[in-house]
């Protein structure tokens, strides 16, 4: 597999750069929303049976802060791959707007749904048939910035990279008044994420300086697409 955290680093430096203004509208919008927003997608698949878990970015604000971290301007959560279409179906009814798809050849999809003016980032994981003792889920990363009108509703190139996590099972928790799971042992989760000292806060924190149990594709081994459905806020 070709390895390529350099664009990844790249890719998020340009990224940061080039949409600060855009990043700290998100923020506000974040402060002021983000609790309506998981309280309603927690009730919504919740009652409809579905599991789900904090992930990422929201895993480790529940953990660390017991609280969003104070970075962040979207929720994470991850899902099974096998409910997918059902999580679609259920959300579109209640309230939630289908922003981006991002798929990869492999199997890989990602969603990013938007409620009020906040987003909601679902990472679909498959259990590792060779090693049923890891799970993993495949990130997709569209090459297109900025996106435009022209762009919505086509398929854009995306690079793909599959990070692999220990599939210790689920239990529940309450996060900001809402009936969530997690991953039973979420330090170990974390530290593949974010390293050995994830308990300390840093803003400029880079997801390429991190590649453990972290596969990259090239566009030829495992081609991605992104489909935007409505244009980031």
């Amino acid at each position: 597999m070709k390895t390529i955290p350099f664009f990844m680093g790249c890719y998020n430096f340009y990224y940061n750069l080039r949409y600060g203004r855009r990043i700290k509208r998100k923020k506000n919008y974040f402060l002021k929303e983000a609790v309506e927003l998981l309280q309603h997608f927690s009730k919504v698949l919740n009652d409809n049976g579905i599991m789900f878990w904090l992930e990422f970015g929201t895993l480790l604000g529940y953990y660390r802060e017991h609280d969003f971290i104070k970075h962040d301007y979207d929720l994470d959560v991850g899902a099974y791959l096998s409910d997918s279409a059902k999580i679609r179906e259920i959300l579109t009814k209640n309230g939630f707007i289908l922003v981006k798809e991002l798929r990869s050849q492999g199997g890989g999809l990602e969603e990013c749904y938007r409620y009020l003016h906040t987003t909601i980032d679902v990472f679909y994981f498959c259990i590792d048939e060779n090693n049923p003792a890891d799970k993993y889920c495949e990130l997709i990363r569209c090459s297109v910035f900025p996106v435009k009108k022209k762009h919505l509703n086509k398929e854009l190139k995306a690079f793909v990279r599959r990070r692999y996590v220990p599939n210790s099972g689920l239990e529940k928790a309450v996060f900001k008044g809402s009936d969530v799971y997690i991953p039973k042992n979420p330090e170990e989760a974390l530290m593949i994420y974010y390293g050995k000292n994830f308990m300390i806060p840093d803003p400029k924190f880079n997801a390429a300086d991190f590649p453990t149990k972290v596969i990259y594709y090239s566009y030829e081994e495992n081609p991605g697409t992104s489909i935007f459905k409505e244009l980031p806020l």
